[in-house]
């Protein structure tokens, strides 16, 4: 076995994970498609056995089910060991988990059931609503919460009666809870936040943001001109090590708000007056300035 690593428990896990099975555990997208195939066909062919009478292919459906409900489990398994890796957490991991693991109950059961009378399980067709769900809140975790419809329509900019009117950030305000905080959560939180922390990094506060993640600090404190932030935010789109990969990227007037910051040394005490007059141009309205939000 592989020496043991301290990935696991951000995600959920207890203890430390050989990296054997982390690398088990990185074979789940793979695997997952196959009870996805297997069971679905199984499906199809009980209903088409009970709808033709066909005694023959209702005679195959333990054998599909026996194969969807071993890969279900393998499936579950893998999971597991991916969350344990601490790149997502939150209540879609938790659902997508003990769903996945209804689903393997639930496939075990229907083969159970088919053994003794073939093409007449019941299950089966809870097992499909649960197949299903459990995907929905997989893709979740990887594309976000609004995937499936997000197509059909963007998201708008809504404007809620109690929100501030967008303003420009007072002279007073703490630069990073008013001008890096919300660009940090408009752009980087969505794979870098409470719900998903991709390369072991979050970027929804300070003291996370300081922390780094896997590949090390992204505000190094002996060279902050050094910033692997800025360099992901500054690469050219195609770049692979390009931040954010999907979504709206960060504008280049944004990129220089953040430079000035990072270069004053990335202090919370920093001040939105500090930001020389060339600068304050780049300032642009927002319509939720944290101030103090955030600095933990």
């Amino acid at each position: 076995m592989g020496q043991p690593t301290d990935r696991a428990g951000a995600g959920g896990g207890t203890g430390p994970v050989s990296i054997w099975l982390l690398w088990v555990g990185r074979w789940h997208p793979v695997v997952v498609h196959l009870p996805i195939g297997i069971l679905l066909v199984a499906a199809a062919l009980g209903a088409y056995a009970r709808w033709r009478r066909d005694e023959r292919l209702a005679a195959s459906l333990p054998f599909l089910l026996f194969c969807g409900a071993a890969s279900a489990t393998l499936a579950a398994v893998t999971g597991w060991l991916t969350a344990s890796e601490g790149e997502y957490r939150g209540l879609l991991l938790e659902q997508h988990r003990w769903l996945g693991l209804a689903t393997v109950g639930a496939a075990w059961l229907a083969w159970g059931l088919a053994v003794r009378q073939p093409g007449r399980s019941a299950v089966l067709a809870g097992t499909v609503v649960l197949l299903a769900v459990a995907g929905h809140y997989g893709g979740a975790l990887t594309h976000g919460p609004n995937h499936l419809w997000e197509v059909f329509a963007p998201r708008p900019v809504a404007v809620h009666p109690t929100s501030p009117t967008p303003r420009v950030p007072g002279d007073q305000e703490l630069f990073f809870g008013a001008v890096v905080l919300p660009l940090l959560e408009a752009h980087c939180v969505a794979c870098h936040g409470p719900e998903q922390v991709k390369g072991g990094l979050r970027l929804d506060g300070f003291a996370a943001l300081v922390k780094g993640g896997d590949s090390g600090p992204v505000l190094p404190s002996q060279a902050a001109d050094k910033s692997e932030l800025l360099r992901r935010v500054s690469l050219p789109p195609d770049d692979d090590d390009y931040m954010p990969p999907k979504g709206e990227p960060l504008g280049t007037n944004q990129v220089a708000l953040l430079r000035w910051w990072v270069a004053m040394g990335a202090r919370t005490e920093t001040r939105v007056g500090e930001l020389p007059a060339p600068l304050k141009p780049l300032l642009t309205p927002t319509r939720n300035p944290h101030s103090t939000i955030g600095i933990r």
